[in-house]
């Protein structure tokens, strides 16, 4: 069962056998191609199209060349500037863009919007996409963007948070390890975490891919794996000396170094 109120993955997920079925599939498919919007307006019309037409007993050359000249009609009028049903899109008018999310958001029948919920929705939308445009508010950055879905919430408790996303995939939801909490201090509030994040560019894996446009000589009694740890254990006790109580790394962290850092 698929359940999705966008008709470009219900049209994937059917299985039509009957020409004329498969004719308006295509049809709406090549639409969708095309305009990326309006699908399920335009598989109705086309139905209720060819059910008249059959209904009406009419010649169908004559009704073909009705249907076109129509088609033809409608394209030079939505193209034309006298037509009532463009509107340009004011970037600077908040409230004309409002409206435009809550117009494609209202659509969505199967979210089950309530006047609350779309106007809390609406609005988190609108505060993402402004916040991705560029400085020359010509592009958007929409790679920046990730959409994360949490159970058991209301919509209502949905928010836009900017931010650094870390992915963890070994913590699954077979493997949860609840946080031991922090000791309280004097004044009984809770102390804060104190964290650390090592980008690519200094590593704790202990290897040299970040210095291979480097050259360096070296004694032959010296070893550059086991010196390069040793200047990392340096930096992990000097983290220990900081209460730092999480660290992340975008690479791998040395056994060593995890072992040292785990027994403080």
């Amino acid at each position: 069962m698929t359940l999705t109120s966008s008709s470009k993955r219900l049209l994937q997920s059917l299985s039509v056998r009957k020409p004329i079925i498969q004719l308006l599939v295509s049809a709406t498919q090549g639409h969708l191609s095309a305009y990326s919007d309006g699908g399920l307006f335009l598989a109705s019309l086309a139905s209720d199209l060819v059910l008249r037409s059959v209904d009406s007993n009419q010649n169908a050359k004559i009704l073909a060349e009705v249907y076109e000249t129509f088609l033809t009609l409608s394209l030079e009028y939505l193209n034309s500037d006298v037509c009532a049903f463009k509107y340009k899109a004011m970037m600077s008018d908040i409230k004309f863009m409002k409206s435009f999310v809550k117009s494609v958001l209202g659509t969505k029948s199967l979210c089950q919007w309530d006047k609350s919920k779309l106007e809390h929705v609406s609005n988190i939308v609108l505060e993402t996409f402004l916040q991705c445009l560029s400085d020359d508010s010509q592009s958007m950055h929409a790679s920046d963007v990730f959409v994360m879905a949490t159970l058991e919430l209301d919509m209502l408790e949905s928010k836009s948070m900017c931010g650094l996303l870390l992915p963890a995939p070994e913590l699954s939801k077979f493997k949860v390890k609840p946080l031991i909490k922090a000791k309280t201090v004097g004044s009984g509030q809770s102390q804060d975490y104190k964290s650390g994040l090592n980008n690519r560019l200094n590593s704790l894996s202990g290897d040299l891919d970040e210095l291979s446009g480097v050259k360096y000589e070296v004694s032959q009694d010296i070893s550059v794996d086991t010196e390069m740890l040793e200047r990392l254990s340096g930096f992990c006790d000097s983290i220990v000396q900081s209460n730092v109580g999480l660290v992340l790394c975008q690479k791998v962290i040395h056994p060593k170094l995890k072992l040292i850092l785990r027994k403080s």
